[in-house]
């Protein structure tokens, strides 16, 4: 599995993620079960392999040729969308993500992906709406309270966005998930601006022991 990073400064240093091919299989809702002929996986490895070398030109030629091999490849769309945002091209991102959950509604990796396009259009509203359905369509998916935890302390709703933080943190750890660290950070950044001090210095030596970068602000409001 492939990941990506994409941090996005709203406001508050509050860092967030989006994935290249993490489809989830969501019970209950519409599911990926199309499995795609050789000739379209191949193209779309080669098209992991121009992406991660950040030859999206190349990237995006392939994903193409993929989705005219399968055009119900889900992960190409996916992906596709992804390379377009890496050259800043965000309609025509929006555009595949959009087809990508026309096919797919229950599309964990899009519905991320929308949301992320419309936090950096700074479309805060539509952005939380997409990263709600994340939680409705999979509760079990730590990707969907974190992003809404962020989108909420972003509007200094801080009260509201640490249970969802919290539960974001639960289900990090239950599946030992890399980005528990971003998860972290942004509960010691929730404390701090709830002014619970003893909780912030809590998560704060929990961010360095996990080597994560620790805004100054905070590190010195916590002394």
């Amino acid at each position: 599995m492939v990941y990506k990073r994409v941090f996005v400064c709203v406001c508050c240093l509050l860092p967030a993620f989006t994935f290249i091919h993490a489809q989830k299989v969501i019970e209950g809702t519409l599911t990926n079960t199309h499995t795609p002929p050789a000739k379209a996986v191949e193209l779309y490895n080669r098209g992991i392999m121009f992406f991660n070398k950040k030859l999206y030109p190349q990237a995006i030629n392939v994903y193409k040729q993929a989705i005219a091999a399968d055009t119900d490849y889900i992960d190409a769309y996916d992906n596709l969308g992804l390379a377009f945002y890496e050259l800043g091209r965000a309609d025509s991102a929006e555009r595949y993500f959009g087809l990508s959950l026309k096919k797919l509604p229950s599309g964990v990796t899009a519905l991320q992906n929308m949301g992320m396009l419309k936090e950096n259009k700074k479309e805060y509203d539509k952005a939380l709406e997409y990263y709600n359905q994340i939680v409705k369509l999979n509760p079990q998916a730590p990707e969907g309270y974190y992003a809404v935890s962020r989108i909420l302390s972003n509007a200094g709703k801080y009260t509201e966005a640490l249970p969802q933080a919290l539960q974001a943190e639960k289900l990090y750890q239950a599946a030992n998930s890399p980005y528990i660290s971003d998860c972290h950070y942004q509960i010691l950044i929730i404390y701090f601006y709830l002014d619970n001090k003893p909780k912030a210095r809590e998560y704060l030596a929990l961010c360095k022991k996990e080597g994560v970068q620790i805004d100054p602000v905070l590190e010195n409001g916590l002394k």
